[in-house]
C-alpha cells in the first residue's frame, strides 16, 4: 500500500472544504507578511514557512509530517509526527492547526520539544500577530472569527459572521464574510466597527499597500483590487484564477483558463506571465522559490489536487523540479493493519462523498432545468428535500445551481413565505447562508 494514497486521501478528505498583507505607508515587502508566515501562503493552507536559516514544511514524503530542511539544503530533520497546516514561525516556536487532532491548534519549539496543545477548536487560517493567535473556529454552521493568547489564555469570539478566510492589517481584520454572499468586511480586531467593502463575492483576500486584492467570484474568478474605503475597483487580468499568492509587487496564480498553469501578474495588471506547463495547486512561496502540488480539472469543472508529488520553480519560470515525492513501497512495508484499514475506509468514503456530488449536480440540473414560470408550494416542497438529500459544496457548480433555484422560489409570489422560511432553515442547517431578494429587486 502506497503511502501517497495516505496522503493524498487522509489530508485532503480531512482538509475537505479547504483556502494575506499589511497595508498604510509601508513597503510592500512588509505588506505581504504577517509574524508567523506570509497570508498568502496561510490562504494556499500554509504548507510552507521559512526563518532566517531552515523552511518549515509538510512532508509529503514521510506521511505529511512536521520537518525543517535549510535553506541551503544541506540538512533535514523531523520535528513532529503531527501533520501541520497553516504553519507559523514566531521566535523559537512552531504554531500549526493538527490535521491529526482535528484542526486543534498546536505549537512546538523548534528543537522538537514542549508540545502544546494551544486550544480545542478546529482551526483554520492561522495567523499570528504580537501574542495573539487569530483564526476561524469550524462548528456546524461554518467558521467563526476568534482569537487566543500564544499561551492559550484569553479565548474570544471577534464576530458572529460565518467567514472563509480573512488577514490581520493592524487593529483590523478583512474578511469574507459568508454571512453576506462572500463580500468583503473590515472588523476590529476587538469586534468593533464592522464595516462592509464591496458587494462581489470575494476569495482569497490580501491587502498591500491601501488595497485589497481578492478573486472575484462574481466576475469568473478573476482577480481584483479595491482601496481598503471601499474605493476605485479594478479588475486586474482576466484569467480564471486559482490559489492565488501575493509577494512583493508580483500576484502568482493558477491559470484555470489555461489548464491550471502557473501564472504571475505585476499588481498594477502588467506583464502577465506563463512560469510552467504543469498544473498547479496550493501554491507556497518561500524567497524566490515557488512550490506547488499537482492538479487537475474534472468533467464537472471540479479542481482536483494530487499530493503525491511537491514541486516546487523559481520565480522566474526556471529550475522547475520535482521537490518531494510521496513515500515508495519500500518505505511503507511497516505499515501496521489498523493504518491499512483505515486508508480503505478513508478511499471509500472519498469514493463515495463524490459519486454523492456528481448525482446531487445531475438532480439539481434536471429539477431547476424543469421548473416553470409559476412555481408552486410542492415545488418548493420538492426543492427542500432535494437539497436535504443532496451533497453540496461552496465554490461548485451545485452550488451555483443550488442558489440560482432559491433564488427562483423566493422570487415567487405564488409560494408561500411559510415554505421560504422552510427552506431558509434548511439551507442553515446546511450552513448555507443566501440572503432572500425581495420581488421588487427581482423585478
Amino acid at each position: 500500500m502506497r503511502k501517497n494514497i495516505t496522503s493524498i486521501f487522509i489530508l485532503f478528505f480531512l482538509m475537505g472544504n479547504i483556502f494575506y498583507s499589511f497595508g498604510n505607508n509601508t513597503d510592500l515587502v512588509m505588506a505581504s507578511t504577517i509574524e508567523g508566515n506570509t497570508r498568502s501562503n496561510i490562504s494556499n493552507l500554509g504548507y510552507m514557512c521559512k526563518d532566517e536559516k531552515n523552511i518549515y514544511y509538510s512532508n509529503i514524503s514521510d506521511g505529511s509530517k512536521l520537518y525543517e530542511i535549510s535553506i541551503d539544503g544541506n540538512s533535514e530533520n523531523k520535528i513532529s509526527e503531527d501533520i501541520p497546516n497553516y504553519i507559523n514561525v514566531v521566535g523559537d516556536w512552531i504554531y500549526y492547526s493538527s490535521v491529526k487532532d482535528g484542526f486543534r491548534i498546536y505549537k512546538i519549539k523548534k528543537d522538537g520539544s514542549q508540545k502544546t496543545r494551544v486550544n480545542k477548536d478546529s482551526s483554520y487560517w492561522l495567523q499570528i500577530v504580537g501574542d495573539w493567535v487569530y483564526y476561524g473556529k469550524r462548528d456546524r454552521k461554518g467558521q467563526k472569527l476568534y482569537k487566543i493568547k500564544v499561551d492559550g489564555t484569553d479565548r474570544t469570539k471577534i464576530s458572529d459572521d460565518n467567514i472563509y478566510g480573512f488577514t490581520v492589517i493592524g487593529d483590523w481584520m478583512y474578511y469574507s464574510n459568508e454571512s453576506d454572499e462572500h463580500k468583503i468586511y473590515k472588523i476590529k480586531t476587538d469586534g468593533s466597527n464592522k464595516i462592509k467593502i464591496n458587494d462581489d463575492n470575494s476569495f482569497y483576500i490580501s491587502v498591500v499597500g491601501n488595497n485589497i486584492y481578492y478573486q472575484n467570484y462574481s466576475d469568473g474568478r478573476k482577480i481584483y483590487k479595491i482601496g481598503i474605503d471601499g474605493k476605485n475597483k479594478i479588475k486586474i487580468n482576466d484569467d480564471d484564477s486559482q490559489f492565488i499568492n501575493i509577494v512583493e509587487d508580483w500576484i502568482y496564480y493558477s491559470n484555470v483558463s489555461d489548464d491550471l498553469k502557473l501564472y504571475k501578474i505585476k499588481i498594477d495588471g502588467t506583464l502577465r506571465t506563463k512560469l510552467n506547463n504543469q498544473s498547479s495547486g496550493e501554491i507556497n512561496i518561500v524567497e524566490n522559490n515557488i512550490y506547488y502540488w499537482g492538479a487537475s480539472i474534472d468533467f464537472n469543472q471540479q479542481i482536483k489536487l494530487d499530493a503525491s508529488k511537491l514541486f516546487e520553480i523559481k520565480n522566474d519560470g526556471t529550475k522547475e523540479a520535482v521537490f518531494k515525492i510521496a513515500s515508495n513501497d519500500k518505505e511503507t512495508k511497516g505499515m501496521s493493519t489498523s493504518s491499512i484499514v483505515i486508508t480503505f475506509i478513508i478511499i471509500g468514503i472519498g469514493t463515495g462523498l463524490e459519486i454523492w456530488k456528481m448525482v446531487s449536480l445531475y438532480r439539481l440540473k434536471k429539477f431547476i432545468g424543469k421548473l416553470k414560470v409559476n412555481l408552486t408550494d410542492d415545488d418548493a416542497k420538492r426543492y427542500i428535500n432535494l437539497i436535504r438529500s443532496s451533497r453540496i459544496m461552496k465554490r461548485s457548480d451545485t452550488y451555483i445551481l443550488l442558489r440560482e433555484g432559491v433564488e427562483k422560489i423566493n422570487s415567487s409570489e405564488n409560494i408561500s413565505e411559510q415554505l421560504k422560511e422552510k427552506l431558509r432553515i434548511t439551507l442553515e442547517k446546511r450552513g448555507i447562508y443566501l440572503k432572500r431578494k425581495d420581488n421588487n429587486e427581482n423585478k
